[in-house]
């Protein structure tokens, strides 16, 4: 799963990041939200942004590693990678996510789901997350 969202949003990714690890995803966060995530204690993997290196978001996202995405993009720079994040994202049929309050939404649903072993995805096991 990767995320990436902008600095009113880092405190309320902290407990969401936490819940979707504990579901089973690995993260993958660029530099300013793994820093946050990192000092808060929440594993996740470095990823660069688009224009930075390799491998960046969207490298991973053509190659199937993300499943989920939640990007919460401010300013014009980052809007203009919104807009290439959530396209590949879409050509590849990987959910995307654009604010906090739907990312809080789906994991607790996830919780829910998983805590009543319902699967919405017939076989689909916590490691294929």
């Amino acid at each position: 799963m990767f995320v990436s969202v902008n600095d009113y949003d880092k405190k309320n990714l902290v407990p969401i990041a936490k819940k979707l690890i504990s579901l089973g995803f690995s993260l993958y966060a660029t530099l300013g939200t793994y820093s946050r995530l990192h000092v808060e204690g929440v594993v996740c993997n470095l990823i660069q942004k688009i224009d930075k290196g390799h491998p960046n978001i969207i490298e991973m996202l053509n190659s199937g590693n993300i499943k989920l995405v939640i990007n919460t993009p401010l300013g014009r720079k980052a809007y203009q990678d919104d807009v290439l994040i959530r396209s590949t994202a879409l050509n590849n049929n990987v959910l995307c996510i654009t604010n906090i309050a739907a990312a809080k939404a789906a994991a607790d649903g996830m919780v829910w789901l998983q805590k009543h072993q319902i699967s919405l995805f017939g076989n689909l096991t916590k490691a294929s997350w």
